[in-house]
């Protein structure tokens, strides 16, 4: 569970709604390194806690919410990864 990305995380993104994440694996790493949402230890607590949080700070929201947006425009297009995979690919060959 340490090196995977579910298709569902770009459509998450996309739903232009603020995110809270495990703090695992490479969801947990790109939220925190492009501020996309809220990270959780990977308990109800802490997840509600970080709900709650969200819902007393509804400008926060809103920006996670417009990042994660803007992020799915700009990286996860169809293009963009297919322009990943063949980089991937150039350089296996090379």
């Amino acid at each position: 569970n340490q090196v995977r990305f579910p298709v569902k995380f770009g459509e998450y993104l996309a739903s232009n709604r603020p995110l809270v994440v495990a703090e695992v694996g490479e969801v947990g790493r790109m939220v925190a390194m492009h501020q996309l949402g809220m990270l959780s230890q990977p308990t109800a607590e802490a997840f509600s806690g970080k709900i709650a949080y969200l819902l007393e700070h509804p400008e926060e929201a809103e920006a996670f919410a417009r990042r994660g947006r803007a992020f799915v425009s700009e990286q996860l297009t169809w293009g963009k990864l297919a322009e990943a995979l063949e980089s991937v690919y150039q350089k296996v060959r090379s």
